[in-house]
């Protein structure tokens, strides 16, 4: 079974209609480095054409331990 970010990169980006590939975030990044310190990886699936881009938790279920 695929999970969300593979499913992803087969449609059509929702903003634009192109194409989209993922892309691994890198633990250095500004950006999500609280999730990296809560032991979160994240994935990005980004449009070639407008650069639309979502997020993706690894593993979604660890964050169900930061909510309140």
């Amino acid at each position: 079974m695929q999970d969300k970010a593979e499913q992803a990169i087969h449609k059509p980006c929702p903003e634009c209609g192109g194409p989209r590939v993922a892309i691994h975030c890198d633990p250095r990044m500004n950006v999500g480095t609280s999730f990296w310190s809560m032991g979160i990886r994240l994935q990005a699936v980004s449009c070639v054409n407008c650069g639309y881009t979502t997020l993706y938790a690894r593993s979604p279920e660890k964050l169900h331990r930061y909510l309140r």
